[in-house]
């Protein structure tokens, strides 16, 4: 399957591949940590007497809640990248171990190496 993956590769210009990662053990982590983030927005950002309802709220409906108080650049908390301008020490951005061991996920980078 290897020299199928890097013809689709070359040919498409792209792959997409089913089953490489599991969701308990590769992705949810990263989904558990976006939660925490969450909440911690949620503590920052929501007033008072809204906290604990907010912190009921599925993540769809935390996140729709926190955009509702015009957070500057909120999508930046949960981006995996500085942010393109004004970065200082104080920069948001996604950092978490869940993110790491996704990038060197060993899964990910055997498909990699066959593609190369």
């Amino acid at each position: 399957m290897s020299q199928n993956i890097k013809k689709i590769f070359e040919k498409q210009g792209f792959i997409r591949l089913k089953g490489v990662l599991d969701y308990k053990e590769d992705l949810e982590p990263i989904l558990n940590d976006m939660a925490f983030i969450m909440d911690r927005l949620i503590h920052r950002f929501v007033p008072k007497n809204d906290k604990v309802k907010v912190l009921n709220y599925e993540f769809k409906k935390k996140y729709s809640y926190l955009v509702s108080l015009d957070i500057p650049e909120l999508d930046q908390y949960f981006n995996i990248r500085l942010p393109e301008k004004n970065i200082n020490a104080n920069s948001d951005f996604f950092a978490s171990q869940s993110i790491w061991n996704l990038i060197k996920n060993k899964k990910i980078l055997d498909k990699i190496e066959k593609i190369l």
